[in-house]
């Protein structure tokens, strides 16, 4: 039987993702009823599936945090499946990030999409650039028919832009990578997107 403890836990967890999804100014607005159950209907991940997810992620980036060679790589999970975007200086370094990443519990695979460069003055060039294409994928997306936008997450590196998540077919996975693709400044589009199973 599950301990008293491991239950408040995930309730805490739990309570922490709705938390968060109701303050995220990425979050759809809901008109009646609870936004955050909204939210979470429109997901394809149910609300524990994802505090595991954001529990992986949190654990990942403070295990980063303790090592700057890492200050400029990104982390996105879904359903236990890890992508990790960024810059780092070394090939080593590269690989050790992969290694943090399989540490976590409840990792199921890594994508390590980490470039290595060893020009420290390009290692935070187009920051902004790359900003400004992510908010305008996720913007578009919002108002595109039949996509339902809150099952995908992006990353953009140096116009590069990586797409993890859940497709509900293989028409709305092609929106999406169309909508990506089309942004201004936008090189090319690397999918790590998994098609949903019925």
């Amino acid at each position: 039987m599950e301990s008293i403890k491991s239950t408040n836990v995930r309730n805490y967890l739990t309570i922490g993702v709705l938390s968060t999804l109701l303050l995220s100014s990425c979050a759809p607005v809901v008109i009646g009823g609870g936004a955050a159950a909204g939210y979470t209907l429109s997901q394809e991940r149910n609300v524990e599936e994802i505090a595991d997810d954001l529990a992986i992620k949190n654990h990942i980036k403070s295990n980063f945090a303790k090592k700057s060679m890492f200050t400029l790589v990104g982390v996105k999970v879904s359903e236990g499946r890890v992508l990790l975007t960024g810059k780092v200086t070394t090939q080593l370094s590269r690989l050790d990030a992969a290694r943090i990443a399989w540490q976590q519990p409840g990792v199921r695979e890594v994508n390590n999409d980490i470039i290595v460069t060893n020009n420290s003055e390009k290692l935070a060039s187009h920051v902004a650039t790359d900003s400004r294409i992510t908010a305008e994928i996720k913007s578009k997306l919002l108002v595109t028919k039949n996509v339902n936008s809150t099952n995908y997450g992006f990353e953009t590196i140096d116009g590069v832009v990586y797409v993890l998540g859940i497709a509900q077919n293989s028409r709305e996975l092609d929106k999406v990578i169309s909508v990506a693709s089309k942004v201004k400044g936008v090189i090319k589009v690397v999918n790590h997107v998994r098609i949903k199973k019925y």
